[in-house]
């Protein structure tokens, strides 16, 4: 006695299909978008140093995907970067190294103001994409 089920590897094949969705490449375009708002950003304030904002790593764990976006000793030396980290967090300015002067805090977290600007348009984005890709495994 025994029981035959049709179809079913077909459908075992679209789960595996869909489980191994590729989503490093989803992830890096949509880092290069991140990377361009940010360097936007930055190029209203600094002189050169918005050059060296950038994509650091992308590290995949099991299914899923993390890149680094912004600024990073890996890229370039600090000496280059560090206006628009102090820029970030603010500073005293000590030009002339008197006492007494005004704490600069202009542009103060400006890279969290870039970020949050292009959150839901990224998560929107990735969404969409991921969502394509499950529709194109389910059909082939």
């Amino acid at each position: 006695m025994s029981v035959s089920i049709k179809g079913i590897d077909k459908l075992i094949n679209k789960l595996n299909k869909i489980s191994n969705i590729a989503t490093k490449e989803i992830i890096e375009d949509i880092a290069t978008d991140v990377e361009g708002v940010i360097r936007n950003k930055a190029k209203t304030f600094a002189d050169t140093s918005y050059m060296y904002i950038s994509k650091c790593d992308t590290r995949v764990y099991g299914l899923s995907c993390y890149v680094d976006v912004g600024l990073k000793n890996d890229n370039a030396e600090w000496d280059l970067w560090k206006g628009l980290w102090f820029h970030q967090w603010g500073y005293w300015n000590k030009g002339l190294n008197f006492s007494g002067q005004y704490y600069i805090s202009m542009h103060q977290l400006w890279f969290n103001d870039a970020v949050n600007s292009i959150e839901g348009a990224a998560k929107k984005k990735i969404k969409d994409k991921v969502k394509s890709e499950i529709q194109l495994a389910w059909k082939g």
